[in-house]
């Protein structure tokens, strides 16, 4: 770095008494140093952004999308998302691009994204008179704005048919519940009732059997409980073939089995 550069970097962000921080002279020096060679590195960077862009539409359209990615992937170690930004920014922004490079780079490629719209985007640029002193906070709230707008704007789009979808869903369904109620038979209505019945009485019996079952293992002892529940089991099978006779036959026994 030259004696001049230095001079000029200094004068445009040099310190001050302000931001010295406490530091002497040499520790001056070296942070002065440190700074320009990182300013210089980020706009080597920047520039180089335009030139990679280029490069990886060319890449792009001798591959295909799909091995595109996996070239990326495999080799590059980028994500289709980076990629994407630089090339963006060689589409929406090409020549005008050294009027934005020094905003920072998220602006940059959110201002190139193609989802934002040309009208938008040229107001942005156009609102940059001075190139290294860009109005940051203005075209941030900018964006921000057309992205809320964009945001509501979908959920309108979306909502107004899904609430109609939802009103037209709600009305079918009460009607083909209507047309169910008005199908179902008396009998039907009274077989479901006696399942009912039924199944409640399995559930009680169920009680009754685990009941039943934990006394006889009781008196049989914990070395017999397959004893014990078979024994339990034939009284408990008993009981049912005496309380439920076969309604067709008329016979004793555990309905739906042989007594």
């Amino acid at each position: 770095m030259t004696n001049s550069e230095t001079t000029k970097s200094v004068t445009r962000q040099g310190p001050t008494v302000e931001n010295n921080f406490g530091m002497d002279a040499p520790t001056r020096q070296l942070c002065d140093e440190v700074r320009e060679r990182i300013h210089e590195f980020d706009s080597r960077a920047r520039k180089d952004i335009v030139e990679i862009g280029a490069l990886l539409i060319r890449v792009k359209n001798e591959l295909g999308h799909g091995a595109f990615k996996n070239w990326l992937d495999a080799e590059v170690l980028w994500t289709i998302r980076t990629a994407q930004n630089y090339m963006n920014v060689v589409r929406n922004i090409g020549e005008k691009y050294e009027t934005v490079s020094h905003l920072p780079l998220t602006t940059i490629y959110e201002l190139a994204a193609p989802a934002l719209s040309d009208l938008v985007r040229q107001e942005l640029i156009a609102s940059i008179t001075d190139p290294e002193n860009p109005p940051v906070a203005k075209i941030k709230k900018r964006l921000g704005d057309v992205r809320a707008q964009a945001k509501l704007a979908t959920k309108a789009s979306d909502l107004e048919p899904q609430t109609l979808m939802d009103e037209d869903t709600q009305t079918q369904k009460v009607e083909l519940a209507k047309r169910k109620v008005g199908q179902v038979k008396p009998e039907d209505r009274l077989e479901e009732k006696r399942l009912f019945l039924l199944v409640k009485s399995w559930l009680y019996r169920m009680v009754e059997l685990a009941l039943e079952i934990l006394d006889t293992v009781k008196s049989y002892g914990a070395c017999d409980v397959g004893v014990a529940i078979g024994a339990a089991a034939e009284v408990i099978i008993g009981k049912q073939a005496t309380e439920n006779p076969d309604p067709k036959t008329g016979a004793r026994g555990l309905k739906g089995h042989d007594a």
